[in-house]
């Protein structure tokens, strides 16, 4: 295989280890968003993946903390611009996220189920979400709270 090199020059200031760290969000989760493991474990499960695999080699795609982050972006993000989906998660992470720094009140953590308990679905319509998706939100919250939805039980199959 042809590999071809090239040179990133980031805007500076940058720190690759400030920004893995910052992608952590939670202490122990050993980089964990940075991706997985392997992907070549796709590939062996799925031969038309292979291709792209090996294209990619080395690639680390990201991933979220909980997969109740990932479903959350993913709710966001349907069927609207990947712009307006982003926009709504900054949002609701600015209104319901924990504040990250004591010095700075811009950077919040993505809010978890157990920082949405209480929140009307109104509230989320004011941040832009559909009635639909504020209410499915709202839902799986609660269902992860209650401890009657298990989300995380999801990432053992990925080993």
């Amino acid at each position: 295989m042809k590999h071809t090199v090239f040179s990133i020059v980031p805007v500076q200031p940058f720190r690759l280890d400030l920004t893995a760290w910052a992608l952590r969000r939670r202490p122990g989760e050993h980089n964990r968003l940075l991706g997985w493991r392997d992907l070549s474990k796709l590939a062996k499960r799925d031969p038309r993946l292979a291709p792209l695999v090996e294209e990619f080699r080395g690639l680390k795609p990201p991933r979220f903390p909980t997969v109740f982050e990932t479903v959350v972006n993913g709710i966001a993000c349907q069927q609207l611009s990947l712009v307006v989906g982003i926009l709504l998660l900054s949002r609701l992470a600015h209104k319901y996220g924990r504040v990250l720094g004591p010095l700075d009140d811009s950077l919040h953590a993505f809010p978890g189920p157990e920082d949405l308990a209480g929140v009307r679905s109104q509230s989320l319509r004011a941040l832009g979400f559909s009635g639909h998706k504020a209410n499915f939100l709202l839902t799986l919250g609660s269902a992860i709270r209650d401890r009657s939805l298990d989300l995380e039980q999801l990432t053992r199959l990925d080993n």
